[in-house]
């Protein structure tokens, strides 16, 4: 069976057939043919010569997924949430996805239009982009190009980008330790100089103890080198042995936040009765830990989603200008603070 074949059994045209089979254009058709010829396309279970599709329309049917060449990737559960994400993204659609690892030592050297054509991809979506800084920088002079950015936002961004707030979320983390009459509150910091949203929790949490009026003092931060529960582990270790610990420390992501926790159950510190901890990211383990962690939802699967289904309207044409698209997060309280 060919397309043709379909559009004979079905009725209808060819046109009609191939519109139905390209995710950007279905909507064209009207439901009651679109129903017609998809009986049949299931009837002689008929699937789509990617090969000849892509000969004839310039076209892959293929997203690249571009990270860089780190295990970090796959350690942790944020990039596992985003994943997840895109993956439920595309499932529906009749696309294929490639997972493309970029090298440090190439990542400067990069063209945009390069890679797009050695893997074969009809769009892009970035995780951990500012790594790969200067394919970005291609992407904002080139913005017909489809490829979408998740996370690390900054107002002069030019590319298409899916995003969560970090503000808001230490606002509310800041608001609830108010409430709840702390006023020596620390800060397990993340590696700034990789990642502007680490920055950008931290700024966020100095705003938000001056917004409650309570002191920040730096001798109740310690900064991370990664955003591992390896580094919280030794962060918290290195401040216990430093002493003059704060009330509560807010870490900048769960896994500094468990590391710290795993910390301080080793010297039989209880938590929240002698040091309370907060997360940020709320991956699924937080709620499994003694004591469940009290955290901040960053809504990672369905930024996911949301950036594959940005692509397709740039690769559909439907958008042909940058698309920003920003999430709230959300606090999530529970047992550790």
């Amino acid at each position: 069976m060919n397309i043709r074949d379909i559009a004979l059994k079905a009725k209808v045209s060819v046109a009609t057939v191939s519109r139905i089979m390209d995710p950007g254009k279905k909507g064209l058709v009207s439901p009651k043919t679109r129903a017609k010829v998809e009986k049949v396309i299931q009837k002689y279970h008929f699937v789509p010569n990617r090969s000849a599709q892509a000969l004839s329309k310039h076209s892959t049917h293929t997203i690249g997924m571009v990270t860089p060449f780190s295990p970090e990737i796959v350690r942790s559960p944020y990039f596992e949430g985003l994943i997840a994400g895109i993956i439920e993204g595309i499932k529906p659609l009749s696309y294929d996805i490639k997972w493309i690892m970029v090298r440090d030592d190439e990542a400067g050297g990069l063209k945009l239009n390069d890679l797009m054509q050695r893997h074969a991809v009809d769009g892009m979506v970035f995780l951990a982009w500012r790594l790969m800084a200067e394919l970005v920088k291609e992407i904002e002079k080139r913005t017909h190009l489809p490829a979408v950015l998740i996370n690390d936002y900054d107002a002069h961004i030019r590319s298409s980008i899916v995003y969560c707030d970090n503000k808001p979320g230490m606002k509310q983390i800041c608001a609830f330790l108010a409430a709840k009459n702390y006023s020596k509150i620390g800060m397990l910091r993340g590696p700034e100089n990789v990642s502007p949203d680490a920055h950008e929790r931290y700024e966020a949490f100095k705003a938000g103890l001056k917004q409650h009026k309570i002191g920040f003092h730096e001798k109740y931060t310690e900064k991370c080198e990664r955003f591992d529960e390896q580094s919280g582990f030794h962060a918290m270790e290195r401040w216990y042995e430093r002493g003059d610990l704060p009330q509560v420390i807010v870490c900048a992501n769960d896994d500094l936040a468990w590391g710290a926790m795993r910390f301080l159950q080793k010297i039989k510190v209880r938590i929240p009765e002698q040091i309370g901890i907060v997360g940020y990211d709320d991956a699924p383990r937080s709620e499994w830990t003694h004591p469940q962690l009290t955290t901040v939802r960053q809504p990672t699967e369905e930024m996911g989603k949301a950036a594959i289904e940005t692509l397709i309207k740039l690769i559909s044409g439907k958008d042909r200008k940058p698309v920003q698209i920003k999430f709230e997060p959300q606090l999530m309280i529970r047992e550790s603070a």
